[in-house]
């Protein structure tokens, strides 16, 4: 395997997409090297995760093992992989390596969207869905037995992986229609930032 760029840049166009938590420490691979790209030091490492939601790719099931290059040493105080938690719930965006499966983003925390709403076991990924779409309705919707707070904290949240807003604003706008007053007024005022189209209105929740 070999270091790929730390760009989330149409990650969704990615191979294999999918929700899944991580099931296992972080172990590593390969020694320590220099970054091709900044002479950073990098190191190659793989871990477990267990595969709720498949929305691009191939029928990956069950626990699977993925690849990934992360950044090791001073970083800056910059957000790395390391900082991924056992037991939560991530957006992998994935590509097939040597008959492996690898994150396509290497390095940053920012390359593996956290998921703060709960698990969805029932959702269906439409048949000519995108998958923008489907990480929005996954990431801000309500799932099982996700609080109030989960859900302010995903809405808070925002999402990097994205060409545009416009699946993450469709999805607020249906919050503000149907969740909780708390959730509600939390999608209000995100979307008084994040859609031009909401700019200087007054509060739409009571």
């Amino acid at each position: 395997m070999t270091e790929y760029p730390a760009i989330v840049n149409n990650l969704c166009f990615e191979p294999v997409v999918l929700v899944g938590r991580l099931m296992s420490n972080l172990v590593t691979v390969e020694p320590r090297h220099p970054s091709r790209f900044d002479g950073t030091p990098i190191q190659l490492f793989r871990t477990e995760i267990d595969v709720e939601n498949v929305l691009r790719g191939d029928a990956v099931t069950g626990r699977t093992t993925i690849f990934f290059y992360m950044y090791v040493g001073n970083t800056g105080g910059a957000d790395t992989l390391a900082s991924m938690k056992l037991g939560e719930r991530d957006v992998f965006f994935l590509i097939p390596d040597s008959g492996n499966l690898r994150i396509a983003c290497d390095g940053w925390r920012w390359c593996v969207p956290l998921i703060q709403s709960g698990p969805h076991p029932h959702f269906v990924m439409k048949r000519d869905g995108s998958v923008e779409d489907a990480i929005a309705q996954i990431a801000l919707s309500r799932g099982e037995g996700a609080t109030d707070q989960m859900m302010i904290d995903a809405i808070r949240y925002g999402y990097t992986t994205f060409s545009s807003y416009a699946p993450i604003i469709k999805q607020l706008k249906a919050l503000r229609q149907t969740e909780t007053l708390p959730v509600r007024a939390e999608a209000d005022k995100i979307l008084k930032v994040w859609d031009p189209d909401e700019r200087g209105k007054k509060d739409q929740v009571r």
